[in-house]
């Protein structure tokens, strides 16, 4: 039976569903980012679609205001880490000792005798009680040290560390994102502005944080799940970006004639061909590959794919 009140659980439970979605956003600009530099190979690029390009960098800035925002309220009023400071001081005490209760529920598939049953439920009780007993003494190291409940002094250090370990993204918010600099003054802020890496990190520590105050509450956590691939959706925007249209980018290809028709494939089929013939036949080397001049005059004759009949194929 879990020995956390509803309260506390509750109040962790939905700071964490809000950090999920403000990661599901770094997930969409990381897979953007990744594909970005794929097929640039990291070499610059010519902005065809200023729209794209403009979306995608005010989503990453409000990436930072939502995550800095997130970080602000939970030491604010009301915040996670304000309500839980004010729960029973008992309520995320381990003691050293493990409870000397064991969990009788059987073994599903084993033929094992009861003191076997016995030693492996005290084996996984101690192996779970020494991890919870590590997670409280580095959350609240004052608190194992003495040994007794953590009170305000031990939650006023953890939200000193919460705010000193996330404070860089709220100076990013504060002084390149939100206020972006503008005029001819003098600009003295000295506000590191993260990148995506950068950023990851900062949530993973602060999921993790809050995963370890579940498992000391109450011995529970949330698994997050891998970062789905937004391939498509990256794939899609990166061609706009560096061709500027869907229309442009399949006359280049020999799309745009009645290649479909004829060999009954479709334009991301030939998307990864595309990008390699124009990283070969380009013109110059001064500029980059999906520069307008490496395809100037060429609009005509610059076909990568000749129409054939599907029976061609057989």
């Amino acid at each position: 039976m879990s020995r956390s009140t509803p309260e506390p659980l509750a109040l962790i439970s939905h700071a964490q569903d809000e950090l999920r979605v403000i990661r599901d956003r770094w997930v969409m600009l990381d897979a953007f980012v990744r594909e970005l530099d794929r097929v640039t190979r990291g070499e610059p690029f010519t902005i065809m679609n200023e729209l794209v390009w403009t979306a995608m960098i005010d989503a990453r800035d409000m990436l930072v205001i939502h995550f800095a925002q997130w970080i602000r309220s939970a030491t604010g009023t009301g915040g996670v880490l304000t309500r839980l400071k004010d729960c029973p001081a008992s309520t995320f005490y381990v003691r050293r000792r493990p409870s000397e209760s064991l969990d009788s529920s059987p073994i599903a598939g084993t033929r094992l005798t009861e003191e076997q049953r016995r030693l492996y439920a005290r084996e996984e009780r101690d192996a779970g009680h020494a991890s919870r007993l590590a997670l409280f003494a580095t959350l609240f190291p004052e608190a194992a040290a003495t040994p007794r409940a953590p009170n305000h002094a031990d939650w006023d250090a953890l939200t000193t560390r919460f705010g000193e370990r996330l404070g860089p993204v709220v100076h990013d918010r504060n002084h390149n994102r939100a206020h972006p600099r503008y005029g001819h003054g003098t600009w003295s802020s000295s506000a590191e502005m993260h990148d995506l890496a950068q950023l990851s990190a900062h949530l993973e520590w602060a999921m993790k944080l809050l995963n370890d105050l579940r498992v000391v509450l109450d011995d529970s956590q949330v698994v997050y799940s891998p970062p789905h691939e937004e391939t498509g959706a990256a794939e899609g925007l990166v061609d706009l970006l560096l061709f500027g249209s869907r229309d442009r980018m399949d006359m280049l290809s020999g799309l745009s004639t009645a290649v479909h028709a004829g060999a009954g494939k479709y334009a991301w089929q030939y998307r990864e061909a595309l990008y390699e013939a124009m990283w070969s036949q380009r013109v110059t080397v001064d500029q980059p590959f999906n520069d307008p001049e490496q395809l100037r005059g060429r609009d005509e004759s610059y076909v990568l794919f000749e129409e054939r009949s599907s029976r061609d194929d057989e």
